[in-house]
């Protein structure tokens, strides 16, 4: 059976996904489903997902993580299944920074996370160009690729 999974910051819900949240309560009466967000082998099994949508999750773990992480997400997709990642865009970041665009809280939160919570820190940086990379590295196809509100989307397919 093929699944859509959405693993989001901070926790949204969508109709037609498995939504995955380390934070849910058990018995979430809105339907998320507790676990790991960096590791997906409680909630699909390989080649079983249409769909992975991880908005906002990759920068709260730390950089040396994430070719690992990377890899169980993808590990999850169908053939020609699709992942969207969005994560903050460090160069977009420093380009209102220096064209003097974003107040000083704008960037901390931006660049560090809300930090009103121990899990609200962010711990990595990316750029769109750098996702772009590793992901194509992997033999990916690149669908869409964009930033908006100094986020970067990127979207690929598994061959």
């Amino acid at each position: 059976m093929k699944v859509n999974l959405l693993i989001d910051n901070p926790g949204d819900v969508r109709s037609g996904y498995v939504n995955i949240d380390p934070l849910a309560p058990e018995n979430d009466p809105d339907g998320r489903l507790k676990g790991d967000v960096g590791n997906l082998d409680h909630a699909v099994d390989g080649g079983e997902a249409e769909e992975i949508l991880a908005l906002e999750v990759l920068d709260y773990f730390p950089g040396h993580q994430a070719d690992d992480i990377l890899a169980n997400w993808l590990s999850k997709l169908a053939h020609g299944g699709r992942l969207t990642i969005s994560v903050v865009d460090v160069k977009e970041v420093a380009r209102a920074v220096c064209s003097n665009n974003l107040s000083i809280d704008d960037i901390n939160e931006l660049l560090h996370g809300k930090q009103e919570k121990p899990w609200q820190f962010r711990k990595s940086a990316y750029t769109l160009s750098q996702l772009v990379e590793v992901l194509s590295n992997q033999g990916y196809k690149v669908l869409a690729r964009r930033v908006q509100n100094y986020r970067a989307l990127v979207t690929v397919e598994r061959p």
